[in-house]
């Protein structure tokens, strides 16, 4: 396909930055976005990798105080979403689980799943964890090393690489590498690339 088609397909204006960045050189803003499209797809695992072990142990420190329907219970009558200044979460949880309920097809781990990461994110905020016991901390200290390689995977060895496929400024002068810091669970994602 060439530049034109493609930019017909997907906006001058969503490709004018790649066009700009490469110094109007319509072959090397392509590779660019490209570029960014690796890097979109690692980061959205990543942070799809570190949501679902997020929830779990947040789950793990709930079910161990509250029993393995906690989150059920947190917004049956005096569960510990239904205060006021919980509202919004329980507006959440409640919407997710009546209609699992009404397919029949509710499970705590269906509940869990289907509730979006902004959920468990503001479990942390100062409302829900109150009302959580305020045990919640423990999963920050059980998982540090967890966010220590959500934070650290991916290495990039060059500011201006970073620059040119993140911000779309400049362009890479040599190949750089994107590296998993020595850790086993990681498959090393080589990005090597001469423009």
């Amino acid at each position: 396909m060439n530049f034109l088609e493609f930019e017909r397909i997907v906006s001058q204006k969503r490709l004018s930055r790649y066009v700009n960045a490469s110094g109007g050189d319509t072959r090397k803003a392509l590779t660019l976005y490209r570029y960014n499209l690796r890097i979109s797809q690692e980061m959205f695992t990543m942070i799809s990798c570190f949501e679902v072990a997020f929830r779990n142990a947040i789950d793990n420190e709930l079910s161990a105080l509250y029993g393995n329907e906690w989150l059920k219970d947190s917004i049956s009558t005096g569960g510990f979403l239904t205060g006021s200044d919980t509202i919004k979460s329980f507006g959440i949880v409640k919407h997710t689980y009546d209609k699992l309920v009404s397919e029949g097809q509710y499970s705590h781990t269906k509940l869990l799943s289907g509730l979006e990461f902004g959920v468990w994110k503001y479990m942390f905020s100062p409302p829900q964890y109150r009302a959580t016991g305020r045990v919640l901390l423990r999963v920050s200290r059980i998982n540090s090393v967890l966010l220590r390689i959500f934070i650290s995977t991916i290495h990039i060895s060059s500011t201006n690489w970073t620059k040119s496929i993140l911000y779309g400024i400049g362009l890479p002068t040599m190949s750089q590498y994107a590296f998993c810091r020595g850790e086993t669970w990681c498959t090393p994602i080589i990005l090597k690339r001469n423009i």
